[in-house]
């Protein structure tokens, strides 16, 4: 009678390691699945978080035109030209490239809330050039390519301006607190 317990028990926990083989196999195939989706459709994943007008408004204070007949001028209408990138979220095309001014926004955003937050729970003075510095790269790494890929790295900075051919995002900011 024991055997034969025994042999019950023996099955139900081989029963057991392969439904537990099955959830693992099904999760692995979800999981892989997902992934492929994520990857080849990031719009899925961004939600932009920055409202259209804050971007415009970055737009219209920082964009050049460097080549006008005049010299260089500011180009505030560019501002009309932000528009919302399916993976990217709001951008603005400067010839092959795409400057991304919704996640420049919110980079930078982040970058102030973690000064802030340091600046409350530190005693000593953080200084003001760090977070410039920290500020002007995140701009400078908010640009895609023409197929949307974006930068691995940062753009070039030249002088103080993002320049895309004749079109410049000038990195010149007063920060006052």
């Amino acid at each position: 009678m024991q055997f034969v317990t025994y042999l019950q028990k023996e099955n139900e926990i081989e029963e057991e390691v392969i439904e537990k083989r099955r959830i693992k196999e099904r999760k692995s195939k979800v999981n892989s699945l997902s992934s492929r989706i994520y990857s080849s459709h990031l719009w899925l994943k961004r939600k932009e978080t920055i409202p259209k007008s804050l971007a415009q408004d970055f737009v219209r204070n920082s964009a050049w035109w460097l080549t006008h007949p005049s010299g260089a001028v500011r180009a505030r209408n560019h501002a009309y030209n932000v528009y919302k990138n399916e993976v990217h979220g709001w951008a603005i095309d400067f010839g092959a490239n795409k400057f991304l001014v919704g996640k420049a926004i919110e980079r930078c955003k982040d970058e102030i809330n973690k000064y802030i937050e340091k600046f409350r729970t530190e005693t000593k003075l953080i200084e003001l050039d760090s977070l410039k510095f920290k500020l002007k790269k995140h701009i400078s790494g908010a640009v895609a390519t023409y197929n949307n890929g974006e930068y691995s790295g940062y753009y070039p900075i030249v002088g103080n301006d993002l320049e895309f051919g004749s079109q410049a995002i000038n990195l010149m900011m007063e920060l006052t607190f």
